[in-house]
């Protein structure tokens, strides 16, 4: 997931609560006959001269040695100055002198704890005896190294006893707020601030911790306010001067940070939390590699300042390193267990780093401390996607829209799910939304959702879209990255030259591109070049043995010309460099079984690791192979623990709920149909099934009562209305279902119910009827596709070859790319003799290189050659065609005469025999060219 300006939460509070801490409310006083340098001093911090105090203090103590007062500021001003050692040191001379023996007690455990002296502090400093003020002092510095320690629950117990001691002392107040930042309870945080308010109103201390406050809910403008007014009060406080740095780089005011944070170093110039903060503003101002230099240099505070390790995370992220952010956001997580932000950006990172099962378990501690924001629904909604569970991460996604409608990831995440439906023209839609919100500068975000959007435009068919989408992203990416879809642009135009050049292009510029390889080896399939294609994509298995877009393109070749044992035995082959891929042995076994080898199959179940046998993938072929041998209570228990895994699994659902039937448990299958409609109400073959069953156990009336029940409800609509048409129409009872079927219509009319009425209607032989129903729907929706063709082939059917062609081209301006209508208007122009006949057969075989299309391109090509020894490319594409489709026997005639003409006579005859000779099935004589095919075969049988 892409950085995006909500995707961040900025741990402000991590380095606040130690900024806010501390126990001394004010300075020592000046006494009656103290040395001008001591007053000196004290004038000095009322300016925020701390250096200058420091020199009058060391002055101070160096000619009166014994001066208690001197020794306590002096030990508070290099606390300040962030040297704890040093104060430590004039905070025993203070109590050696026996000066305010409770404040200087307080001032020596500070810097016990500043030194990461915590659990020395525990055994030092028992509250034994001590009662009063001196037993808060012991209390509340225990509780604060308890609160250091992650030990909240005993940090409470020393509050509570301190409270005891002295119930109205601030000190005991701030560190309860402290308490409450520390678990994340605000409540008590907003609780303790009015207690201490009463107290001592508008002290330092206490606004400090209301611009803490203020920075932890999102508020660092109002916290900047407060701050400014704290170090007006006291402008020697460097806790002060920290926070509201950290204040000022949370608001965006990063010149002003940086100001106040050059101030501060010139007193601490090696303060742990000034370099922490020279982070927090280089992170903000994205210098990620002097920002990375400081973490480097102050990586061993990061126990005392959490903080670090989640910029470490971050600006790890930013270089390229996921890996090693998640190890440091990990670590961060672990120091802060309460904190959301901390589980966040784990979630964020292990979703990079596809880590989903880490990320989900991030999610849910987040979720403890309440509702998910829009960042971690986009978060869940990603592992959603890795999981296939498709309805809970839409669900996901159009929660995070609904509490930020400018959320860029959940827009791309959106047309992700919506392209894995099929929805592509409304996935385009997702990805143009997704361009508008995406930050100028985010260079990277642009690319990505620029190459979704002519990605989904090229497979919505919106040509002009995809144009422009690529010729963006060609800008915004580079020629490179936009090689690939232009090459794919130029395949649907028609243009094997281009895309050809176009992926050569990026192979030169690349030449360990497995994208570039497999497009060339495409491009050598669309000119029927198998062996080329083949030669290519073996050398590239060679190289990539377990890359899956590699040795899935190399083993649908193999198994589309018939080489099984070679398929097998590359994925054999990929398995073995890759036995935790499931994806191989789901197809290994597929194609075992296939072969009938349930041995083989059964072996290789018995030899992968227990994780990869309950892989979903997996356990469908375990549930099919139990089928092959008859064990279908084994069948069941895999598709069982296939829809525990994956419940938006329609097809495994289906399969169990058969299962179920043949087990003779029909309520099981209909408790797993009911299950499923229940997620989605509008799966309609879901619905079918659940008629079905209704039918399989009470007859045609249970039949029809589930349909009306299903009706009844308006979740399943409008699916549900074409229940009754589709059960017709299965039993072959055609004008019943035309009839059901334009009932619906009338009620609630749409495209889908319209071209069943007219497949019905055709079926039945109602021509009039289907072509009413064709004008009422297409008057009512002009712009849909299918019924556009529908209009086109009607048309065609009865000869109308101009009313054809027009209605064709209304599909082609509807969608460019529109197979049917392509095919059929090559076919109309090539029996027309028009020019563009090869243009536009050869874009609907290039777009879809099916045997209808194949045999269109390679027909026109063979017409265009007027009876010569045809063209190679004609014979090769009509060859393929009847071997795609061997039953259509205009295929077949059409490749007979391709090889008569070639001078193959033997293999025309054996073609043309079984569909026009006299043992050609009853029935078989219904095609147009049938008259044509039996006059060449009697040519070819008797010649001369």
């Amino acid at each position: 997931m892409s950085k995006t300006a909500t995707a961040r939460l900025r741990v402000c509070s991590v380095i606040a609560v130690m900024i806010a801490g501390g126990l001394i409310a004010t300075m020592p006083r000046a006494l009656a006959g103290q040395p001008a340098s001591y007053q000196r001093a004290q004038t000095a911090l009322a300016q925020g001269k701390l250096l200058d105090a420091r020199l009058d203090l060391l002055n101070t103590v160096h000619q009166h040695p014994n001066d208690g007062a001197a020794h306590a500021l002096l030990g508070q001003v290099l606390f300040q100055l962030g040297d704890p050692v040093a104060a430590e040191r004039e905070a025993r001379k203070a109590l050696a002198a026996k000066f305010e023996p409770d404040r200087s007690l307080a001032l020596l455990l500070r810097c016990y704890i500043a030194q990461g002296r915590s659990v020395a502090l525990l055994h030092d400093y028992p509250i034994g005896t001590a009662t009063g003020a001196k037993g808060a002092v012991i209390a509340v510095a225990r509780a604060r190294a308890n609160l250091v320690l992650s030990r909240f629950d005993r940090a409470k117990a020393d509050l509570q006893q301190a409270a005891t001691f002295a119930p109205d002392a601030p000190a005991v107040y701030y560190a309860q707020i402290d308490l409450a930042f520390a678990t994340h309870d605000l409540a008590q945080v907003k609780a303790g601030l009015a207690q201490a308010a009463k107290i001592a109103p508008g002290a330092p201390r206490l606004l400090r911790r209301q611009a803490q406050l203020d920075l932890t809910e999102g508020k660092p403008a109002d916290a900047v306010t407060i701050l400014q007014q704290a170090k007006q009060k006291d402008p020697s406080d460097i806790k002060t001067m920290l926070l509201l740095v950290q204040a000022l780089s949370s608001a965006g005011q990063i010149p002003a940070a940086q100001a106040q944070l050059t101030e501060v170093l010139k007193f601490v110039p090696h303060s742990v939390g000034a370099a922490y903060l020279q982070a927090t503003i280089d992170v903000n101002s994205h210098h990620w590699h002097r920002a990375h230099a400081i973490l480097q240099r102050i990586g061993g505070a990061a126990k005392q300042v959490p903080g670090i390790l989640y910029l470490q995370a971050e600006t790890d992220e930013a270089l390229g390193q996921p890996a090693t952010a998640l190890t440091a956001a990990q670590s961060f997580a672990a120091q802060a267990p309460g904190n959301v932000g901390a589980q966040m950006l784990v979630a964020l990172l292990a979703v990079q780093t596809r880590h989903y099962a880490l990320a989900q378990t991030a999610l849910d501690h987040a979720a403890k401390a309440g509702p998910l924001n829009a960042q971690g629904l986009d978060l869940r909604a990603a592992v959603d996607f890795h999981e296939q569970h498709w309805t809970e991460a839409r669900a996901d996604v159009d929660q995070a829209l609904k509490l930020d409608p400018h959320d860029v990831a959940a827009w791309r995440r959106l047309g992700l799910l919506d392209m894995q439906e099929g929805a592509f023209a409304k996935a385009e839609q997702d990805f143009k939304t997704t361009m508008q919100l995406v930050p100028p500068h985010a260079t990277g975000m642009q690319v990505d959702a620029e190459h979704h959007l002519a990605v989904a435009a090229l497979f919505a068919n919106d040509i002009p879209a995809a144009t422009k989408a690529i010729a963006q992203l060609n800008t915004l990416g580079g020629p490179m990255v936009a090689a690939p879809l232009q090459a794919q642009l130029a395949i649907l135009h028609g243009d094997l030259p281009a895309a050809q050049a176009d992926f050569e292009r990026l192979l030169k510029a690349n030449p360990k591109s497995v994208q570039a390889q497999l497009g060339l080896a495409r491009i050598e399939l669309l000119q029927q070049n198998q062996s080329a294609a083949l030669d290519r994509l073996t050398k590239l298995a060679a190289l990539h043995p377990a890359q899956p877009r590699v040795i899935l393109a190399l083993v649908g070749l193999q198994r589309a010309m018939g080489q099984q044992a070679a398929a097998l035995a590359t994925l054999e082959r990929a398995h073995r460099h890759a036995p935790d891929d499931a994806q191989f042995v789901a197809l290994i076994l597929e194609q075992q079984r296939a072969a009938k080898q349930f041995q083989a199959a059964s072996g290789l179940l018995a030899t992968v690791s227990p994780s990869v046998r309950a892989q979903p993938a997996v356990l469908v072929q375990r549930a099919m192979l139990a089928v092959d041998q008859g064990h279908l209570d084994s069948a069941a228990l895999s598709l069982q623990a296939v829809l525990a895994a994956n419940p938006d699994d329609i097809a495994s659902r289906l399969a169990l709920a058969h299962i179920d039937v043949a087990r003779k448990h029909p309520r099981a299958a209909v408790a797993v149909i009911k299950a499923g409609l229940q997620r989605d109400p509008h799966q309609l073959s879901l619905m079918e099934a659940r008629v079905g069953l209704a039918q399989l156990q009470q007859g045609p009336s249970g039949a029809q009562h589930q349909i009306a029940q299903l009706n009844a409800d308006p979740s399943h609509q409008p699916q549900a209305t074409l229940l009754e048409g589709l059960l017709d129409e299965q039993q072959h009872q055609w004008q019943a279902s035309a009839t059901a079927f334009t009932k619906a219509y009338a009620k609630n009319p749409s495209p889908t119910l319209a071209m069943n009425a007219i497949r019905a209607d055709l079926q039945a032989g109602q021509h009039p009827a289907a072509l009413a129903m064709l004008k009422s729907a297409i008057g009512q929706f002009p712009n849909d596709v299918a019924l556009s063709d529908v209009n086109g082939s009607l048309a065609l059917d009865q000869g109308h070859l101009t009313a054809a062609a027009q209605a064709y081209r209304h599909s082609l301006q509807l969608a460019p790319q529109d197979t049917v209508a392509l095919d059929n208007l090559a076919w109309i122009a090539g029996k027309q003799g028009k020019a563009d006949a090869v243009a536009l057969a050869q874009r609907a075989y290039f777009g879809s290189p099916l045997p209808q299309t194949a045999d269109t391109l390679g027909w026109i090509l063979l017409r265009q050659d007027h009876g010569k020894a045809p063209p190679a490319q004609a014979l090769t594409l009509l060859n393929a065609a009847h071997a795609g489709d061997p039953g259509d026997p205009s295929i077949a005639y059409h490749d007979a005469v391709a090889l008569a003409q070639s001078g193959a006579t033997a293999q025309a005859i054996t073609i043309l025999e079984p569909i026009v000779g006299p043992k050609a099935p009853a029935g078989s004589h219904r095609f147009a060219d049938q008259k044509k095919a039996e006059a060449l075969l009697t040519k070819l049988q008797h010649p001369g």
